[in-house]
């Protein structure tokens, strides 16, 4: 019982010995973290050695860490490009269609916009322009009704393009008939006097075509084709908004009845010659040589030149030149000069040759010089 006892106070013993040590490590640990906590508080650039609890502490100012410096300069932004509206992007694609400087468009319009597909008026045409790979691009204009396989093939909305869509009011078999008869009393004269008659557009309500040399619009009212205007000058605009014509059939005229802006009143399109560039009259070509004759002609009619006008043969010997050609792929308005090129090949019979060549308007409509004369070239063909 005596061992048992003492084993018992040995062990308190012993655990209370070992309390004790632990209460005196864990003060010399409070007293060394209150001298650390002190020694951070200093700021070094003040004092070399600071006392603390009669410990004496050295602090060295030099013993600071160095901050890096870079050595090579940060990567620099790239640059972003100007953001251009819908507007400014069409116009510029239109300018690269048409090989001109958009800002001598004199007028320009965007009426539509999806943010994909874009219509809207351009100088006195209008003009249809798609989205395709995020660049808008032209796709059709001018005077004359759109190319409706373009307008599917880049997937115009209906609503914007209506009449390639059939209308309502299809036109039917006997139309042409009528409308003739409406021309042929129109200038009292029989239908069977026309050596060329043509419709080439017909909405069932409203028509435009060609006559002999000329060009006609005609209205149905009530039931019946009347003639409206046509001949060999733009179109009355006021006539063309009384009977209410879509303005995809006479682009020409803007919407309202007034007069188009680049002819005004009812308009005329006659030039004046100026020069023979290349070849004047009476040039030596030899049998079988080609060249190209150049005259230098100017507007002096109301109506602005563009891409509609075509020059075209009016007779005499051809000397293998074109029926027609494009006019011009840019602006000619009032006061303008135009330089008109033509390849021709000399015929093969030595001789003298002339041939004959006239302009043809956007609607169909034939005009020569102020004199009524054509323009021409004459060569001498010789060995």
């Amino acid at each position: 019982m005596n061992t048992k006892k003492l084993s018992i106070n040995i062990y308190i013993a012993l655990s209370l010995l070992i309390l004790v040590v632990m209460g005196l490590v864990g003060c010399d640990a409070l007293e060394v973290s209150a001298v650390e906590a002190k020694a951070v508080d200093v700021n070094p650039l003040d004092a070399e050695t600071v006392e603390v609890n009669d410990i004496e502490i050295g602090i060295d100012p030099t013993d600071s860490p160095e901050v890096p410096v870079p050595t090579e300069q940060p990567p620099s932004l790239p640059e972003v490009a100007p953001i251009i509206s819908d507007d400014e992007a069409i116009r510029a694609a239109l300018a690269a269609h048409f090989g001109v400087d958009g800002s001598k468009f004199y007028h320009f319009e965007v009426n539509e916009n999806t943010e994909m597909y874009a219509k809207g008026g351009v100088d006195n045409g209008y003009f249809l322009a798609a989205k395709v790979d995020g660049q808008w691009v032209f796709v059709d204009g001018g005077h004359g009704a759109p190319d409706c396989d373009k307008v599917a093939r880049y997937g115009f909305p209906p609503s914007m393009v209506p009449w390639c869509e059939p209308p309502s009011d299809a036109p039917s078999a006997s139309d042409e008939a009528d409308i003739r008869a409406a021309l042929a009393a129109h200038f009292e004269m029989n239908e069977s006097e026309f050596y060329h008659f043509e419709v080439n557009e017909n909405t069932g309500m409203h028509a435009k075509g060609g006559v002999d040399n000329g060009y006609f619009l005609a209205a149905k009212v009530d039931g019946q084709w009347v003639f409206v205007d046509g001949g060999h000058s733009a179109p009355n605009c006021n006539e063309v908004a009384r009977y209410g014509f879509p303005a995809s059939m006479v682009p020409g005229c803007p919407s309202g009845g007034s007069n188009a802006p680049d002819c005004p009143g009812v308009g005329t399109t006659i030039a004046t010659f100026i020069t023979d560039v290349t070849y004047p009259d009476g040039s030596f070509v030899s049998p079988g040589s080609s060249f190209i004759k150049t005259w230098r002609i100017k507007n002096v009619g109301t109506c602005t030149w563009n891409s509609e006008y075509q020059l075209l043969f009016d007779g005499g010997n051809a000397m293998s030149g074109p029926t027609y050609q494009q006019l011009t792929n840019i602006h000619i308005p009032p006061g303008e000069t135009l330089d008109i090129s033509v390849q021709l090949t000399a015929p093969d019979t030595p001789g003298t040759y002339r041939g004959n060549w006239k302009f043809r308007g956007p609607y169909g409509d034939i005009f020569g010089l102020t004199t009524g004369n054509p323009i021409w070239v004459e060569v001498e063909v010789v060995d």
